[in-house]
């Protein structure tokens, strides 16, 4: 979970907060995890947007209405309007088990956190880490081949 770490920035009828986690993946190692929490004022709801890096673009990710995974890349650094849908999926689509999927089941909403690791040099393939596969990594393929875990 996200943690706010200076006061809120109002922007377009939200609050928004940056955000540090820190992440022990148990081998010893702690990653430090950024983003922006957003508060919605108007429909009071928040979104959490995760940053990384791939391929040497800035990206962030997020959970959509617990059904999808987004990420948005920065096509051009220093360029606000770079920023591209650059992958959508349904998470039923990476064929977890039942289980597997809600393993951190809450509120109703299905708890399976992903954390893009890698994007292959060709675009085609992208490594996951999740929260509830311990010491196994999700490789995706963007072209819709089939997927290893």
């Amino acid at each position: 979970m996200l943690e706010c770490t200076y006061g809120g920035v109002y922007f377009g009828c939200s609050v928004n907060w940056l955000a540090t986690n820190l992440i022990d993946p148990g081998n010893d190692d702690l990653v430090y995890q950024f983003g922006i929490i957003s508060l919605d004022l108007g429909t009071e709801t928040h979104t959490q947007l995760i940053i990384c890096v791939l391929r040497n673009s800035f990206c962030f990710y997020h959970d959509f209405n617990g059904t999808d995974f987004v990420i948005w890349k920065m096509t051009e650094f220093g360029n606000d309007k770079s920023w591209t849908q650059f992958l959508k999926f349904s998470y039923h689509n990476l064929r977890l088990t039942y289980y597997q999927l809600n393993y951190h089941f809450r509120f109703g909403r299905m708890r399976l956190i992903l954390m893009p690791l890698h994007l292959s040099e060709d675009g085609d393939t992208l490594v996951f880490a999740a929260n509830n596969l311990k010491h196994q990594v999700i490789i995706f393929s963007i072209t819709g081949e089939p997927i290893e875990y």
